[in-house]
């Protein structure tokens, strides 16, 4: 596999809170191939967890109303 990132693990949890809600949360262990300052790694991890989330919200919002239309 090509890239500048040696490993990289993601774990993802879901905690129910209601019938219509659910925490989302996201752990992400990146090891670059280059070395890079903890201060960029920071920010980029933060950054891109960020959008993993705001993704799955936004495609599980998605699936929701086209579950809700279908109902009688």
């Amino acid at each position: 596999m090509k890239g500048n990132v040696e490993d990289l693990q993601a774990v993802w949890h879901y905690r129910p809170v209601d019938e219509a809600h659910t925490v989302v949360t996201l752990e992400l262990y990146v090891e670059p191939k280059l070395v890079v300052p903890e201060s960029v790694m920071v920010g980029q991890r933060e950054w891109a967890c960020g959008e993993a989330v705001v993704g799955i919200r936004d495609r599980a919002q998605e699936l929701g109303r086209s579950v809700a239309s279908k109902k009688p």
